[in-house]
Order: C-alpha cells, then sequence, then structure tokens
C-alpha cells in the first residue's frame, strides 16, 4: 500500500524509476528475442596450420581433402555460420587456426549467437583441441601422420572418424567431463593417453596400439581395447577397459583405480 504521507515528489520518482526499469527489461529482452538471419563467411587458408582450436560451444566439421579452389597454392577454406562477422573471433596465423565465439561486452548484451563452421583442409594438422562445452568431427585425416595431438576440455567433445590411418605417436588428453571418440581404424606404434576429471576416451576396436602410456585419474575412463601394452598410473576412480590379453608393463593402480575387459 503506498503511503498517503509520501510528498509528491518523491512518489512521481518512485513511478519513473519504475516505468523505466520496465522499458529497459523489455527492451533487454526484445533484442534477445530478435530473430537473427545465418550468413556463411568464407575464408581461405593460406598456409598450412599444425594446429586447430575451436571454443566456446562452436559445432564445426573438419575434413581433410584435396579442396578445389583453383588455386594451387591454397590449403582449403574455412566456411562460418553465424548471424554476422562480430558473433565470432577467427585468427589464422602461421602455425595455427583458432575459433571460437566473441566474448566481447557487446557481443553478450546482444545475447549469445549460435556458431557453426565447416573446415575444409588439404593437409592433416598435427593438433585438435576444442574447449568449452565444443563439438566437433573429423573425417578423412591423418592417414600417414608421424604425431597426431588430441585435446578436449570442458564439456566438449570430439569424433575421429575416417579410413585406416597409420600414427607414429597419438596423444590423447580429455578432462573436466570432455570426451574423445577415435572411430577410425587405426594402427598406431605408440601412444600417451591422459583423462582425468571425468573425461572419456574410447578407441574403437579398430584401433591398435602397440605401446601405450596412461595416466588416468579422478573419475576420468578410457576404453582402448586394442591396446596391446600398458604402462602408467590408474588411480581416484579413474577406469580402463583392456583386453585380457593385454600386457601390463609396470601398470600401477591406486585409490579405487582398475582395469577391467568388461566393454572388450
Amino acid at each position: 500500500m503506498q503511503n498517503v504521507n509520501q510528498p509528491l515528489s518523491t512518489v512521481l520518482r518512485q513511478g519513473f524509476t519504475k516505468v523505466l526499469t520496465q522499458v529497459l527489461l523489455l527492451s533487454i529482452a526484445g533484442a534477445l528475442a530478435l530473430p537473427a538471419s545465418a550468413e556463411v563467411f568464407e575464408y581461405p587458408i593460406a598456409k598450412d596450420a599444425e594446429e586447430v582450436e575451436i571454443d566456446e560451444g562452436i559445432e564445426f566439421t573438419l575434413t581433410c581433402i584435396r579442396v578445389r579452389t583453383g588455386d594451387d597454392d591454397d590449403s582449403g577454406i574455412i566456411k562460418i555460420t553465424a548471424s554476422d562477422e562480430d558473433a565470432f573471433d577467427l585468427d589464422l596465423s602461421a602455425s595455427e587456426i583458432s575459433l571460437s565465439k566473441n566474448s566481447s561486452f557487446s557481443s553478450w548484451f546482444k545475447g549469445s549467437k549460435s556458431v557453426s563452421a565447416e573446415l575444409l583442409l588439404s593437409y592433416s594438422p598435427q593438433a585438435i583441441e576444442v574447449r568449452s562445452a565444443a563439438e566437433g568431427r573429423v573425417s578423412e585425416c591423418f592417414s600417414d601422420s608421424a604425431r597426431v595431438e588430441l585435446t578436449a576440455s570442458s564439456g566438449s567433445s570430439l569424433r575421429i572418424n575416417g579410413d585406416n590411418s597409420q600414427i607414429t605417436f597419438l596423444e590423447v588428453d580429455v578432462s573436466s567431463g570432455a570426451k574423445i571418440d577415435i572411430k577410425a581404424p587405426m594402427e598406431v606404434t605408440s601412444a600417451k593417453v591422459e583423462a582425468s576429471s571425468g573425461g572419456q576416451i574410447e578407441f574403437a576396436d579398430e584401433v591398435e596400439i602397440d605401446s601405450a602410456s596412461v595416466r588416468i585419474s579422478s573419475g576420468g575412463s578410457a576404453e582402448m581395447c586394442g591396446a596391446k601394452t600398458l604402462d602408467g598410473r590408474i588411480s581416484s576412480g579413474g577406469s580402463i577397459d583392456a583386453s585380457e590379453n593385454v600386457k601390463r608393463n609396470n601398470l600401477k593402480t591406486s585409490s579405487g583405480g582398475n582395469v577391467d575387459s568388461f566393454h572388450c
């Protein structure tokens, strides 16, 4: 109930403040609700980048094929679907391709916009990293690679598809609820596998690893039925699924860490 003893100026000031607040809230809600028509922005890649980094909830596909752009010196193209170019940040340096949503204050005020990307590369990058709920699918890469690094963190996911691959050294690192699925048949000479804080790694049965060094902890897990030899440490609720015939070479478990063959 309004106090009848309040001065008229106070009543008017309170009413004006209330109306102004409502108008501001309605303006913000309207701006966030405005539909944004998506556009496709294309960026040629001038040089082979060793590393690809995708961040902040972006969904993407990466395919390693010979892209026919009409320029023999062109190494491929990136197609980004977004409401406008202010919705994302793209860095095409000599050594890496980095893509994330624009985190500036003005972009935040406009509301979070959907950003997706298609990367067509005529070469195989040495490293792919996804962070902050980014989701990626990689196809037809790593057919014959000396070194490959795959990293996922903070709820992101990465799926590797393709034909037979031969890799000399493979490094896979997941953390904080992220997941990496490797479904492409592979022959790996040596691997370094790390999973922590609920991170998950799943190798298809067709991924054969001659020797793998593992470090699994804090609820992390790895399914690697095609591994022939394992060494390293599993601790703090970490787990590995491996073949019953796997050779354990100085493989240590502690604090609830375990190895079983339930899924193999």
